[in-house]
């Protein structure tokens, strides 16, 4: 029997935010599949294909997390975003380092949504094309030494980067999840409060020209020295050279240590590698 094929599984509960993601994703002409848990939704995934999937962290039986282990085990490459509360922010956290793709809070707008929606479908052939092995960065075991002057990474999954300083600073920027991936990138908004940022917070929306808002969730907590002038003045940098000249913060950390649990080593492939 030949599997069927959808754009996207939601794995969900509540049949309000069910109905509230119908609402949003059907006048898109996407085609949805359902599951209310996740042993549906493994189920499904053994029949059926997807280029995306969206789920909620708090499920009942299997949880989110759970869920998003048992899929990066089997099928590592469909990006999975996740809906929470922010008083599950730590879980949100977590779950980048598992391998999730973004996160959506509730309550979520249209523009929002719409937009890590179809960031995720551009991401989705690009990782299968791929593969693991073919991301711009290398995931590296928690054993692994490397220092600043190594080029160490940090990395809020795919999502972000922090690239430590040898005078104590880091710079901030996107991940892979990021450059052409977003459709007609038009500019970007500061969201960050009293010139800092806060882990797992908006610290920056990028805005595409039909008004879609993807929203940048800052890797790690400190106080902003520096604002990238280069990149307000041309903001296809995120596409053209996300990693060097298209860095977004220069912030002096506030807690890095601490927050190192939620991020990966990681190191940039290079053509070398």
């Amino acid at each position: 029997m030949m599997n069927d094929e959808y754009d996207l599984l939601i794995v969900e509960d509540e049949p309000v935010v069910l109905s509230a993601v119908r609402k949003i994703l059907e006048p898109e002409q996407l085609t949805i599949d359902e599951a209310l848990n996740s042993d549906i939704a493994l189920s499904k995934l053994q029949r059926n294909n997807y280029k995306l999937i969206v789920s909620d962290l708090m499920l009942p039986k299997v949880t989110g997390l759970d869920l998003i282990q048992a899929i990066k085990k089997d099928q590592p490459c469909i990006p999975l975003i996740v809906i929470t509360g922010y008083a599950t922010l730590e879980k949100a956290l977590q779950s980048f380092k598992m391998g999730s793709f973004d996160f959506v809070p509730k309550p979520f707008d249209t523009e929002a949504f719409l937009a890590v929606i179809f960031r995720g479908l551009n991401f989705s052939p690009k990782i299968r094309e791929k593969g693991l092995e073919g991301r711009e960065f290398v995931h590296l075991p928690d054993t692994y030494r490397a220092d600043a002057d190594e080029g160490a990474i940090y990395c809020l999954g795919c999502h972000a980067q922090v690239k430590p300083q040898e005078n104590g600073t880091a710079l901030i920027g996107v991940g892979e999840t990021f450059p052409n991936m977003m459709d007609r990138l038009s500019h970007l908004e500061i969201v960050a409060a009293s010139g800092g940022i806060i882990q797992g917070k908006c610290c920056v929306k990028f805005i595409t020209e039909d008004g879609l808002i993807h929203m940048f969730w800052a890797p790690i907590s400190g106080n902003i020295v520096d604002f990238n002038k280069d990149l307000e003045k041309n903001i296809q940098l995120i596409n053209t050279d996300p990693y060097e000249k298209g860095w977004i913060f220069r912030v002096t950390p506030s807690d890095l240590e601490e927050e190192l649990k939620h991020l990966t080593k990681c190191k940039r492939k290079t053509s070398l590698d």
